[in-house]
């Protein structure tokens, strides 16, 4: 399925929610494990203005009530008949929800008494339709669902109101503290609120950096304010200088003099970068870069993601290298991304440990992790990795509830592979 593909069931999904009555603001609920179309699914429902409500779908029948009762869901996507069996044990506690789509609907459709059930096939039916009535009743000639089309209809139903909804009149806004994800950036500005991110520390008084809203760029923290000067040093620490930046700490010279140089210098403790325009992006917190035996800093997480970004069949990853002489990286796969390759390659028989162990896997994430390493300085690269034999979870204690990963706890447990990997190598 090509991206255009994609996008013309996105556009059918999203237009089949509206013919089925649910407006913006409202939630869709999905049940169902990873699969393409859940990924359909999601931003299906993001286009017909409403808010995905996602349901593990280990998740059991009560529970699973009590969340779309919770979420007041006016629809849920379900996998097969099993998911929708636990809706179906319990409708009558969800007036609300008036529509069940499945992904799997089997020969027969399901029946349920005050449920109307149907298939992702239908929907989209009933989505293209619905776009064919709305050209027709608008006077517009007849296209194929091109993203202009997608963007007036959105403009309307979701846009339109959350302009409305800053009085109208809204030319940008600045956002600090924590990182804007880059999704969230560009979707304000398809919406037209555009979100300029800025930068600065208490030390600095606030804001040292920002974005011009003629000419801002999502990712970036933007350019020095007027006054202020930025620097990177040797190790990629940011570097302040300004008429706002702090004389010292009260009444403690030695924490002064640990960030504050006497030429005025203040060291942010944020790793970063500045592009050839003058805008800073900020990378990594120092404390969480690691430093190899041979002395050179890396951002793990930089690498990290870079990783993410390009390989589909990650769930997690872990880069290696404090104190050792260079980066090793342990991977764990995404169980249904890496079984559907599988089964493409004439391994669709095996355990996922028998998988991910193969030689055929190596040769795959190695390539993902060769393209990574080819934007990457010497010795940042990932000279060896390892593939684990099941993803990271919470059950082991690896990952928070907020699935972040637990660095030490992974680390620990794998340890006889971190050496394994290390052991008697002089890679530098």
């Amino acid at each position: 399925m090509t991206w255009a593909q994609t996008a013309e069931r996105v556009h059918a999904i999203a237009a089949g929610l509206l013919a089925l009555g649910v407006r913006p603001e409202e939630r869709v609920a999905i049940s169902s494990s990873t699969r393409v179309e859940w990924i359909l699914a999601d931003p299906g429902a993001m286009g017909a203005g409403a808010a995905a409500t996602a349901v593990h779908p280990s998740t059991h029948a009560e529970e699973t009530v009590c969340i779309l009762s919770d979420s007041g869901s006016r629809a849920i996507f379900v996998e097969n008949a099993v998911q929708l069996d636990k809706v179906a044990s319990a409708i009558e506690r969800l007036p609300g929800l008036g529509h069940a789509i499945l992904f799997d609907p089997g020969a027969d459709l399901p029946r349920v008494e005050g449920l109307e059930v149907l298939s992702l096939a239908e929907l989209e039916k009933r989505g293209t339709a619905f776009l064919q009535e709305s050209r027709a009743a608008t006077g517009r000639r007849k296209v194929p669902l091109p993203l202009a089309v997608q963007h007036a209809v959105a403009d309307r139903l979701v846009y339109g109101k959350i302009r409305a909804a800053f009085g109208g009149n809204l030319r940008g806004s600045v956002s600090g503290s924590a990182a804007l994800a880059a999704d969230i950036g560009y979707f304000f500005a398809g919406t037209g609120v555009h979100v300029l991110e800025g930068y600065g520390l208490t030390e600095t008084s606030a804001a040292c950096t920002v974005n011009p809203a003629d000419d801002y760029r999502v990712g970036t923290v933007g350019e020095p304010l007027p006054g202020t000067e930025v620097r990177i040093a040797a190790d990629d620490e940011i570097l302040l200088r300004g008429p706002g930046v702090m004389r010292g700490y009260h009444n403690l010279p030695e924490k002064t003099a640990e960030v504050l140089e006497s030429d005025g210098w203040f060291r942010t403790g944020d790793i970063g970068e500045v592009d050839k325009d003058g805008y800073a992006r900020i990378t990594d917190r120092k404390k969480d870069v690691l430093k190899t035996s041979g002395g050179k800093y890396v951002a793990p997480t930089d690498i990290e993601g870079r990783f993410k970004a390009i390989c589909p069949f990650v769930s997690n990853i872990l880069v290696i290298g404090d104190g050792r002489n260079f980066c090793s990286a342990l991977i764990a796969l995404d169980e249904a991304a890496i079984a559907s390759w599988a089964a493409s390659q004439e391994l669709g028989d095996r355990t996922h440990a028998e998988i991910v162990s193969s030689p055929q896997v190596h040769e795959l994430i190695n390539g993902f992790v060769q393209r990574v390493n080819g934007d990457l300085q010497r010795w940042q690269t990932i000279k060896k990795f390892a593939v684990l034999p099941r993803d990271l979870d919470i059950e082991h204690g690896e990952l928070t509830p907020s699935l972040k990963v637990k660095r030490p706890v992974v680390e620990r447990e794998y340890a006889q592979v971190i050496d394994g990997m290390h052991e008697g190598a002089r890679e530098t």
